[in-house]
């Protein structure tokens, strides 16, 4: 059994990185640039795609993780712009 429990959320998601289905960006990255981010990983064929938003782009701990969005919130933000 693998436990989880001492280690970081960099070192969990670091055990994926050869899938990359993530990407942690700055919270003040613009909604133009995260609807480019994930066309250009829809069009790798990543549709699972998820950025972890952060306010430093470095995950250390739960905390640093403000908000999580997938292609599928895109939509939804534009339409309530």
């Amino acid at each position: 059994m693998i436990s989880i429990k001492d280690s970081t959320i960099e070192e969990v998601l670091g055990a994926h990185e050869e899938k990359r289905l993530y990407e942690v960006v700055n919270e003040s990255k613009s909604i133009f640039d995260v609807e480019a981010i994930f066309n250009k990983r829809i069009k790798e064929g990543k549709t699972a795609y998820v950025l972890l938003i952060s306010k430093n782009e470095h995950i250390k701990s739960p905390t640093n993780i403000v908000g999580i969005m997938t292609p599928w919130d895109i939509p939804e933000i534009v339409k309530n712009k």
